[in-house]
């Protein structure tokens, strides 16, 4: 395998996961019901319990808890956009998107808003329809061409499902109106790199330096661009001094444990003991976050610890149903707990999923496909 695409693959694991939770809190606070519950017959809508209920559970993450409440409330007030609307939001935290298209579907005239083609975007990804999701993409930033993390959020689920070449023209759409956001550059930056066009995925993570000023952005591009090029000591330095200057953020955290175990620590090493540090504190701000689960994964097995490995990177691979770092890892974890059958299965998987990524790259449009091509071949 080439160097280029086994960089690929170790780095996506910290491309995702972040975004859908921060969609959720963004979406959910102040709760939609007190929005919108809309009115029939000139009269306000009451609020149904199941549907008060659900709201709670949804924002504490319980979605699939949410659903069924949804639903039953949804038979009292079908047309209630607020309750479509969380209801379809659940069925995208779980990747059941079938669920959640005709929903967002659905929605016709005001309604039809930037959040909606949002989900509905992110549900087209997840169903591998690129044309319809770049559309919902588009209308949305119709709506809305200014919001930073619309753009975001699109990105995330491109990174989530290796929709790589949409994920690009989704922030180069999103810099046309903000050409000086840093986190664009960045996630830039990040496609480049995945599409192995090194030399425009340094310039996309420079310019986002550039433009972070003191932001923690410019301390995540420094550390990514380093560990994407193998730098791993200036690595190592930048997440580092971001973490210090900085509040504890997610992704610093993330590729801080991950450049420390690039230099090769082993158990009972300091560093190894930094790394799992760095890793705790950022699934402590995010229990779910899927890159420090991969990571600690990584450490588990180094430590000796199967079961571990094993329990989180089948968190994670829930989490990221199509990332080749998760299998890869999840497989290694399967073969050394003494469990071949389901080793094999996983690497079966990992087979499937690498095989729709050449057939992809194979059909993506002018340099972006040769250059793809070169790096994934054996």
């Amino acid at each position: 395998m080439a160097l280029g695409s086994l960089v690929r693959r170790r780095l996506h694991g910290f491309l995702t996961g972040a975004l859908l939770a921060c969609l959720l809190l963004a979406l959910l606070a102040p709760p939609a019901f007190a929005q919108s519950a809309g009115r029939r017959g000139g009269t306000e809508s009451p609020v149904s319990d199941e549907a008060r209920q659900a709201a709670e559970l949804t924002r504490q993450g319980k979605f699939q808890d949410a659903i069924p409440l949804f639903l039953a409330a949804l038979r009292g007030a079908p047309d209630d956009f607020a309750i479509k609307f969380n209801l379809a939001l659940c069925y995208v935290a779980l990747g059941e998107f079938d669920k959640a298209i005709p929903l967002l579907d659905s929605f016709r005239g005001s309604q039809r808003n930037a959040n909606v083609e949002n989900l509905l975007a992110q549900s087209y990804i997840g169903t591998g329809q690129s044309g319809k999701a770049f559309a919902s993409v588009q209308r949305a930033a119709s709506a809305s061409s200014r919001d930073e993390k619309l753009y975001l959020y699109i990105a995330d689920a491109c990174n989530a499902y290796a929709n790589y070449d949409l994920g690009l023209k989704t922030v180069e759409l999103g810099l046309e109106k903000l050409p000086r956001a840093a986190r664009l550059h960045y996630q830039r930056g990040v496609f480049l790199a995945l599409l192995e066009l090194p030399e425009e995925a340094n310039r996309a993570f420079d310019e986002a330096i550039k433009l972070a000023g003191a932001d923690t952005i410019g301390y995540v591009a420094a550390a990514h661009k380093n560990l994407f090029t193998g730098n791993i000591a200036e690595a190592l330095r930048a997440a580092r001094e971001g973490v210090r200057k900085g509040k504890p953020d997610l992704l610093l955290l993330s590729f801080l444990g991950e450049a420390l175990i690039r230099t090769g620590v082993t158990p009972g090493d300091p560093g190894f003991a930094e790394a799992r540090s760095s890793l705790e504190l950022a699934l402590a701000e995010r229990p779910s976050y899927s890159p420090a689960l991969i990571a600690l994964a990584k450490l588990d097995l180094l430590d000796r610890h199967w079961s571990d490995a094993i329990v989180r990177l089948e968190a994670a691979r829930k989490l990221e149903p199509r990332n080749p770092t998760v299998y890869s890892n999840l497989a290694q974890a399967y073969r050394l707990s003494g469990d071949r059958q389901s080793a094999q299965h996983i690497l079966a998987i990992l087979a499937q999923i690498n095989q729709e990524q050449v057939e992809r790259i194979r059909n993506a449009p002018g340099d972006r496909k040769a250059g793809y091509g070169q790096a994934v071949r054996p």
